[in-house]
């Protein structure tokens, strides 16, 4: 409806160059419905820490998208 099937990603710097790759493989993961079986090894210290949970307006956010994506 408003980009012809297109997606457009962008991802803001100055992360860790050693878990951003996992991080971006999740989301690919998750918008593709596919699962490489890749483990991500830091997954667990990443669990533990604070601020991980989603915010309300992230939730939201991706709420809607699934709204607009579902059959």
């Amino acid at each position: 409806t408003h980009c012809d099937g297109r997606l457009i990603m962008t991802q803001e710097g100055g992360y860790s160059p050693v878990t951003t790759p996992l991080h971006a493989l999740a989301v690919l993961e998750t918008l593709s419905g596919e699962e490489t079986g890749v483990e991500d090894p830091w997954l667990m210290v990443m669990v533990g820490m604070t601020g991980q949970d989603l915010m309300v307006h992230q939730k939201e956010a991706i709420d809607a998208v699934a709204a607009m994506t579902a059959p």
